[in-house]
């Protein structure tokens, strides 16, 4: 991105009790890099269970106290409903599209 703490990182799949451990550790060590601007491509996320959402809202709590943001775009349907199921989307900036969640952060992609 050219943005030093600003990160994208692109989800595939499921997030779920099979791999959401992995998924928490990768996303940490990026945290933990001095990432806190986190974007997540969620166009190709197709599901998300309680231990996925645990760790998304971890990641928000981090980011949150670095005065970051975790930012979606390009959700499906099913996985925008799961995170307003559980009220989740107080706490993420969610757009449609990828321009979108960079102009977010008054970043121009192209």
């Amino acid at each position: 991105t050219g943005h030093p703490d600003t990160v994208e990182i692109k989800i595939s799949g499921r997030v779920d009790s099979v791999n959401a451990l992995e998924f928490h550790d990768r996303v940490m060590n990026i945290i933990n890099a001095g990432m806190n601007k986190i974007i997540f491509d969620c166009v190709d996320f197709t599901y998300s269970s309680s231990r996925g959402m645990e760790a998304f809202l971890k990641f928000h709590k981090i980011v949150s106290a670095s005065n970051g943001i975790i930012i979606l775009f390009a959700l499906t349907s099913k996985v925008r409903k799961i995170i307003n199921l559980v009220e989740f989307d107080r706490f993420f900036k969610m757009f449609p599209t990828r321009e979108e969640a960079y102009a977010h952060l008054g970043i121009t992609v192209s």
